[in-house]
């Protein structure tokens, strides 16, 4: 890693364009200087590319992709293709960087070893306008130290990071899935013995949106049982597989239970067996 490594903060953006002037206007006010910054347009239908070549004119660092939708697996994928960093930061196209966002995560993965794949920074949670007091690592209950067997057990970091290109390339980047493309990633990273560092600073805000849980939950619940398979084919001791089949044995009771409230018991005792 050389000593002033040039970072790409690559931006997905679906449909995003009322939250976008206020990310990238975070993404311009970095205290870092060599930086770039791609947006990667993911098939929007609103006025992103307008936006875009409106901040363009003004400033040489932003570069706009445009793909048609694959999902934030796909996006993240593209924008390391074309990024020229040596690490790249990701951050969702409504999320709002602090000025130390990028400066603090370098200096961090500097320090670390070259095992090091990652820095993952705390967030502070960003709703109706207003930061609220929680931080994501206490609503996560995000360990001091993540490994596979801890990260197994449930999700606790971001997806947001400063990243390694040369390590992210070597695992084979992002799964090109529509959910749960960042959980896999950590988790290959961690199963080819990789460190991700935690940086407990809160360096951004993580904006809040009302969802449709219920309609989201049966499709969240299917990503994960359909990661956790993938898993178990790989070269795995008995114990990090023990718990993988936990967490598939977790996954099909919850979509079993999913299907009992709907009424639909053919499905609810298909996953009740699985489980």
């Amino acid at each position: 890693m050389s000593n002033n490594p040039k970072v790409t903060i690559i931006i997905p953006s679906y449909n995003s364009a009322q939250f976008l002037p206020e990310t990238l206007d975070s993404c311009l006010k970095q205290d870092y200087q060599n930086l770039e910054i791609i947006v990667v347009d993911d098939g929007s239908t609103d006025n992103t590319r307008e936006i875009i070549k409106e901040y363009q004119e003004k400033n040489k660092q932003i570069k706009y992709l445009y793909q048609e939708n694959r999902g934030l697996g796909g996006a993240r994928n593209t924008g390391i293709r074309k990024a020229q960093g040596e690490l790249f930061a990701n951050l969702d196209a409504d999320d709002i960087a602090k000025p130390n966002f990028i400066s603090r995560m370098v200096a961090r993965l500097k320090k670390a070893g070259p095992k090091t794949a990652a820095v993952s920074p705390n967030a502070r949670f960003y709703q109706n306008n207003k930061p609220l007091r929680e931080t994501f690592y206490q609503t996560h209950q995000t360990p001091s130290q993540i490994t596979l067997r801890n990260e197994l057990e449930s999700n606790r970091i971001p997806s947001t990071a400063l990243i390694k290109k040369k390590i992210a390339k070597k695992i084979g980047l992002y799964q090109e899935t529509r959910r749960l493309e960042d959980y896999d990633f950590w988790l290959r990273l961690l199963k080819e013995s990789y460190r991700i560092e935690l940086e407990p600073t809160p360096l951004f805000f993580y904006r809040l949106h009302d969802s449709a849980l219920s309609a989201n939950y049966r499709k969240m619940v299917l990503a994960e049982v359909a990661l956790f398979k993938r898993l178990l084919r790989k070269n795995l001791d008995h114990q990090t597989k023990k718990l993988i089949k936990k967490r598939l044995a977790d996954g099909y009771g919850g979509l079993a239970n999913y299907y009992l409230l709907k009424n639909n018991y053919r499905l609810a005792r298909k996953n009740y067996q699985k489980a």
